[in-house]
């Protein structure tokens, strides 16, 4: 018995290894487009999440904008804008500490960094009833645009753009 197994695979092993490969190459080849479509899915998360951030901090200048516009104008703060900025930046740093994962030791110390600074922000415009109390939040506003400039390459990079400038 063992001779004529022995002897059948002499007889037909180019049909079996013939065989293996045709099942074993479209088999390789749907491994491999899975896995490079689950990196691309990712990639694809990144940049959605990215670009998430960009437009939130975006609608910030925004809003920003119309409260100093608002503020000038009438000499008080509008609360239904002050409200809107709060929940903006209430927003961007949910959106930023949600991205932490994809960063880096360098990537984590920059963004605490900018949560803190968004933070400051968030507390003193609270406090902003007129033109006169602009100060405080101009200083914690100059605080927080330094650090989103040093946090913005990083999140690029983490996020698989091509940071321009920056660290």
């Amino acid at each position: 018995m063992k001779d004529a197994l022995l002897d059948f695979w002499r007889q037909n092993w180019k049909a079996f290894g013939s065989g293996l490969a045709a099942a074993g190459i479209p088999l390789a080849l749907a491994l491999y487009g899975t896995a490079m479509s689950r990196e691309d899915t990712a990639t694809k998360i990144r940049l959605e999440e990215y670009q998430a951030i960009a437009d939130t901090q975006e609608e910030f200048n925004r809003l920003l904008n119309r409260f100093t516009a608002s503020l000038t104008k009438t000499g008080t703060a509008d609360p239904v804008i002050v409200d809107d900025l709060s929940s903006n930046i209430s927003t961007l740093y949910s959106k930023v500490t949600a991205f932490s994962p994809n960063l880096g030791a360098e990537g984590v110390e920059k963004l605490d960094a900018y949560r803190t600074a968004l933070a400051d922000v968030k507390t003193t415009l609270l406090v902003v009833e007129k033109v006169a109390d602009m100060d405080p939040l101009g200083v914690d506003l100059a605080q927080m645009y330094v650090t989103q400039r040093d946090l913005t390459p990083v999140l690029a990079r983490a996020a698989g753009k091509v940071a321009v400038g920056g660290s």
